[in-house]
């Protein structure tokens, strides 16, 4: 049986490769923190997105394209579909 993540982490970005970085190191230094224990969700609203900056650093983060460009708050209730956590942030 796959366990359930704790905190799914919702994050949304628009071809801003190195803050998404930043963002997804600061999830992963906040202790006491597992990474069984968390999923972050990169939410990107480009297609464009160089994926694979994050995805050869960040093999576990879960990226999610959002069809429609409708921003910050758009891309937040589309990670909010795709959580699996007990706890959103």
């Amino acid at each position: 049986m796959i366990k359930m993540p704790l905190l799914s982490v919702i994050i949304p970005d628009k071809s801003r490769p190195y803050l998404a970085r930043e963002a997804i190191r600061s999830v992963y230094s906040q202790k006491p923190i597992s990474l069984k224990d968390v999923e972050v969700i990169l939410v990107l609203d480009d297609r464009k997105y160089p994926v694979e900056l994050i995805a050869s650093a960040f093999p576990n983060v879960k990226m999610v394209f959002n069809s429609a460009k409708e921003g910050p708050g758009g891309a937040r209730n589309t990670g909010l579909v795709k959580a699996r956590g007990k706890f959103v942030a």
